[in-house]
């Protein structure tokens, strides 16, 4: 191998061989001449003094790294090539606020592309990146080009331009003539086409890569056509908002459209649209069909037709659909004619057509079908029977409700050659409303029949039903109805009318349910015959049945009958009732009875029944046979103490006591109360009449008349009683005579010692 010497050009090297002479170097010492053998694109090789190189053959053991390679003007890069304007940058200056003069290495005659506002980036290979073979930088033109050719760039981020990057174009923030480039990956086998890019936001927008070609990133494939796409990370295809074909396409199946479409024996037509603002499309079946019964003669089915017997039937179909940024719809109908004639005249024609309905928004979801069909037959002996039926059903979904409507209505008329007329109309409807709040549905059902005799009579009847379903978080309502009416005028006019209603009521919450039934009759003028109804009310605390109504005559039939819990009483009220059974008092005198402590009945082993009240006991007659025992109570446990004067009042209890005990001042002071409820009761008060030195004396204070305190007119008015050195004392609480409302006491007897008043 030659050695590398300077062959004499300053700044060169290249190849070289010995002539075998010597000769004087610049230092004066001899050495062996060498002479070059470079010759371009012929022999040697040269290395200029700007680094420009020529030699036979290059060989790289590891990597071989440049910013471009140019063989033939074939243009060979790393992974990316971008379609668009572009220049290499000869040299730059930082101008130390962020922006930077770039200076472009241009060909004789060459211009400087890149404009003010263009969205620029630049791919650059940095040594010291250990593992990084290329770093992208972003800028932004801030000037045209100047007389230099010149352009000042301001950088994005941490990014500064390198000697000999290429710097290209992604984008412009104003011209929408240089917002377009094209990309073309050979890392993703995929080239891709970009379009409106104003800002760097827009340039890693999937949305503005408007085109694909290749191995295409799942992410850019709308949501919509993801499902029929797959699970697969890269799809290779097509992804454009618009598709135009001029020639044949070619079907999955090996067919073209056209052989789709016309090789049907049926009559088909189709229309297919896609636009920038959506794709519609429209498809028309139309089968036309006549039949004789000789034609079918062959066939088992068709010998069984009756001679003479001829069928014409008419079926078309057609959908149509539209996709847009808005919504997905489509619209399906389904329509048959047929006309059959028999052999003795009868003839038959009947329509039915089926319509569907699909629309999808962002916002709501509607699905809507219906079904007609019309009959009618007109026989040989002049009698006609028509028959309509209609059938529809609706779904709209929403983020907030689901609504679900059925409806199906049913016409009969048959005019019979008598002439007796027939008429029959049945409707029925159902809506179902479910939301986060509510769930209701509501049922409706209408028949109607009149009949017309020959004879002029005329029977109308009319049967109607309705209930309603109703359930939320907090509450379920259901609701039916039902009512017939009937009604017949005989040929001299006479009327006779009927109108039956039916109704009930569930209402349940957390608190209560209740049930409601109810049941009227009434006659042609409206005159109520016969109205009744039931109402059964539960709770925690009470459960309630009550029944009201009214008789023919209008006299009102009310029963009653509740159970609390507060310890209230049980009522039953009515004209008439009727109790069929055992009583309760078996169940009573076996096992006794306690409600709440306030009424208690035992029953001892002799079975004696023992009843204890805690209140009132009101009766207007009554035999008591035994004694009645009302057991005494000191005035601590059976009066009521005023806590600042410790002063005793008389409340609920009236055999009161004292037992000669202490107290501190030696002193019992009670009041009598003077509450008109009063009046009718015996209060006794009673002290022990054994004394000691210490025993509290009793004072009586209120409004009172005794026995010895008279004057010139009758008995004086007395407010204070001592009972002095024990005994008992009893009153009769009486109507005070001024005041009819409040009660005085009378005292009935004095067995006190020692006592006295004032």
């Amino acid at each position: 191998m030659a050695g590398l010497i300077n062959t004499g050009i300053w700044g060169f090297i290249s190849s070289a061989k010995a002539t075998g002479k010597k000769i004087l170097n610049a230092a004066g010492e001899e050495v062996d001449e060498w002479v070059s053998t470079f010759v371009s694109g012929v022999s040697g090789w040269l290395i200029d003094k700007l680094g420009n190189a020529e030699f036979k053959s290059v060989f790289v053991r590891e990597k071989f790294i440049t910013n471009e390679f140019v063989y033939n003007r074939i243009r060979v890069t790393e992974d990316e090539e971008i379609v668009t304007s572009s220049i290499k940058i000869a040299s730059y200056f930082d101008n130390g606020d962020g922006t930077f003069t770039v200076y472009p290495d241009l060909r004789e005659a060459d211009n400087n592309p890149l404009a003010d506002s263009d969205l620029l980036i630049g791919y650059y290979h940095n040594p010291g990146n250990t593992g990084i073979i290329y770093s992208v930088q972003q800028f932004t033109a801030i000037s045209d080009p100047g007389s230099d050719q010149s352009i000042l760039l301001e950088a994005e981020g941490d990014s500064i331009p390198y000697q000999h990057m290429i710097i290209a174009r992604v984008g412009n923030l104003i011209d929408a003539e240089r917002q377009s480039f094209i990309r073309i990956s050979s890392r993703t086998n995929c080239q891709y086409f970009y379009d409106g890019i104003d800002s760097w936001a827009a340039y890693s927008d999937p949305e503005h890569v408007r085109c694909t070609l290749g191995h295409a990133d799942i992410g850019l494939i709308p949501a919509w056509a993801r499902e029929a796409v797959g699970s697969v990370k890269r799809w290779f295809g097509l992804i454009a908002d618009g598709v135009i074909i001029r020639g044949t396409f070619i079907l999955h199946n090996d067919k073209t459209i056209e052989d789709e479409l016309n090789g049907r024996e049926i009559q088909i037509r189709g229309d297919f649209e896609i636009r920038e603002d959506g794709i519609t499309g429209k498809w028309q079946e139309v089968i036309k069909y006549a039949k004789e019964a000789s034609d079918s003669a062959s066939s088992a089915a068709g010998s069984a037709t009756t001679a003479g017997e001829h069928v014409t039937k008419i079926e078309e179909l057609s959908s149509e659909f539209n996709v847009n940024y808005e919504k997905l719809s489509a619209d399906f109908t389904h329509k048959v004619n047929t006309e059959t004639t028999n052999a003795l005249g009868a003839i038959t024609s009947a329509t039915e057509e089926a319509t569907g309905t699909l629309q999808l928004t962002a916002k709501d979801f509607v699905l809507a079908f219906t079904n007609l069909v019309d009959t009618k037959t007109e026989e040989a002996t002049d009698a006609i029977s028509e028959a309509k039926k209609s059938a529809e059903s609706s779904l709209t979904m929403t983020a907030e409700q689901l609504d679900l409507q059925f409806k199906k209505t049913v016409e009969e008329k048959t005019e019979e050659a008598t002439g007796a007329i027939t008429d029959k109309k049945e409707s029925a409807e159902s809506d179902i409303q479910a939301s986060a709040e509510e769930l209701t549905a509501t049922f409706n059902k209408n028949a109607e029949e009149k009949v017309k005799e020959a004879d002029g009579a005329i029977t109308t009847s009319k049967n109607a039903a309705k209930s309603e379903v109703e359930l939320t978080a907090k509450n379920l309502t259901a609701t039916f109805e039902e009512n017939v009416q009937k009604k017949t005028i005989s040929a001299k006019g006479e009327i006779d009318a009927t109108t039956e209603s039916r109704k009930s009521e569930l209402n349940l919450t957390a608190e209560r349910l209740t049930t409601k039934f109810e049941e009227a009759v009434t006659d042609a003028e409206g005159d109520i015959i016969k109205e009744i109804g039931t109402q059964v009310t539960q709770n925690a605390k009470e459960w309630k049945v009550e029944i009201m109504g009214t008789d023919k005559d209008g006299n009102p039939n009310t029963i009653l009958a509740a159970i609390n819990a507060s310890g209230g009483d049980i009522k039953i009220k009515g004209d008439k009732i009727e109790i069929d059974g055992n009583l309760i008092v078996d169940a009573i005198m076996s096992t006794g009875i306690n409600i709440d402590d306030k009424f208690v009945v035992t029953v001892d082993e002799n079975k004696k029944a023992k009843v204890t009240v805690n209140g009132e006991i009101n009766a207007t007659s009554g035999t008591f046979e035994g004694f009645l025992k009302i057991p005494f109570k000191t005035f601590g446990e059976g009066a009521i103490q005023d806590p600042v004067t410790k002063e005793y009042i008389v409340s609920d209890y009236f055999n009161l006591k004292a037992d000669g005990d202490r107290t501190e001042d030696y002193l019992y002071i009670i009041n009598l109360p003077t509450d008109g409820k009063y009046v009718g009761t015996v209060l006794t008060i009673y002290d022990y009449p054994v004394k000691t030195r210490s025993s509290a004396a009793v004072q009586i204070k209120g409004k009172m008349y005794h026995p010895l305190n008279v004057g010139d007119y009758g008995l004086k008015l007395t407010t204070e009683i001592n009972m002095g050195r024990g005994g008992t004392i009893q009153f009769l609480a009486v109507g005070e005579p001024i005041d009819g409302g409040n009660c005085v006491w009378q005292g009935l007897s004095d067995c006190t010692s020692g006592g006295s008043f004032s």
